[in-house]
């Protein structure tokens, strides 16, 4: 599935395969293509009084290698 996300302020198209779906608790995809070297995003549903709860996992591995985590560190 082809996307356009905004992450850390930055426009980018990215392929994207869902690999876990447990509805309505959580759905998770992995990057196939993008800027990132690695990237899997779980989003988890949890039902609350008040409405639901969104919480987001983003996990990645910056891209060029040791210059891409300074990037990260530094920013």
């Amino acid at each position: 599935m082809k996307q356009s996300a905004k992450h850390f302020g930055i426009f980018q198209n990215l392929n994207v395969q869902i690999i876990k779906m447990d509805r309505p608790a959580l759905f998770a995809d992995r990057m196939l293509n993008g800027t990132f070297s690695t990237m899997e995003h779980k989003h988890i549903f949890e039902s609350l009084e008040s409405g639901t709860k969104m919480t987001d996992i983003f996990e990645f591995t910056s891209p060029f290698g040791v210059f891409g985590k300074v990037n990260f560190l530094l920013n």
